[in-house]
């Protein structure tokens, strides 16, 4: 979620500034959504408990989707297009990560009370690899900090990879999923998710996604 200073240099040879952006602001934002989310499902629970959790999960994994794509894509797309918003996007990876740290926290309560609740919800993607992904989401979060990350050393740059692309590829599985199979439901990130012409569009900007990290990987082979 954080990169090193060396890294975070700009990729041509015109000098940009860094605007580093106050990440409070964003922390508070994050938190405030996901305190008028949770009044909305306390609320709305009264009547239809599974519902109202499943549009708390829906809602939290969608806008954990965009704060994780954000930094994921910073460094790549700052490598293909050295502009203002690219470099903004680079200097503030730590921040967007950490809020979609926030997010995943603010997902994972009502998941684990859905999952207590609700047989049904449980599957393979819930039971087995929603609980690594909460890790590793918790362990990029920790050791986003310089002083853990210090600590991590030489396995910081390993640990923030594999998970970076667990979370992709957990993304990948659903909305393929939805797309080819055509499935009412799934689960997506624990919790499920009712099929929506959103997912194909989701399923779009990570072929995006990807396709922009192969360029910048190809542009820094061929340099």
């Amino acid at each position: 979620m954080k990169d090193t200073e060396q890294e975070n240099k700009p990729f041509t040879k015109k000098t940009r500034t860094c605007r580093q952006f106050n990440p409070w602001i964003l922390y508070a934002a994050a938190i405030a959504f996901l305190f008028l989310l949770t009044a909305y499902t306390l609320i709305t629970a009264w009547e239809k408990p599974i519902d109202a959790l499943l549009f708390h999960t829906r809602y939290t994994a969608r806008a954990s989707f965009i704060l994780f794509l954000l930094p994921f894509i910073a460094r790549p797309l700052a490598q293909l297009v050295n502009i203002p918003a690219t470099q903004w996007l680079l200097c503030n990876r730590r921040t967007l990560g950490l809020t979609f740290a926030i997010c995943m926290a603010g997902h994972f309560v009502p998941t684990m009370i859905l999952l207590a609740i609700e047989e049904e919800a449980s599957d393979i993607v819930t039971l087995i690899l929603g609980p690594i992904v909460y890790f590793f989401v918790a362990l990029m979060a920790l050791t986003s900090f310089d002083k853990y990350k210090r600590k991590a050393g030489r396995h910081w740059r390993t640990l923030h990879s594999t998970g970076n692309y667990l979370i992709l590829s957990i993304l990948i599985f659903s909305y393929a999923y939805v797309f080819f199979v055509g499935a009412e439901t799934l689960e997506e990130f624990g919790g499920s998710v009712t099929s929506s012409p959103l997912h194909n569009i989701f399923l779009f900007i990570i072929g995006i996604t990807l396709l922009i990290r192969v360029a910048a990987w190809l542009k820094t082979v061929r340099a």
